[in-house]
């Protein structure tokens, strides 16, 4: 599905599948510490990018 020119998906659902869902956040914030985001960045950038809320990608930097 596409819109603007940006593409959409599909993230797993944390009430449907927990374990896929926090496995996903754990890859996001490694790949926002490649980057080389702070922790602040990194809760920013998922939650306007992907969605996540900051409860959760504070909880996943715990993981």
């Amino acid at each position: 599905m596409y819109h603007q020119n940006q593409e959409y998906y599909h993230f797993p659902c944390l009430c449907c599948n927990p374990h896929t869902y926090i496995r996903m956040v754990q890859n996001m914030i490694e790949r926002c510490l490649v980057l080389g985001m702070d922790r602040d960045e990194c809760i920013k950038t998922l939650a306007i990018h992907a969605r996540i809320r900051p409860l959760v990608t504070l909880t996943g930097h715990y993981i």
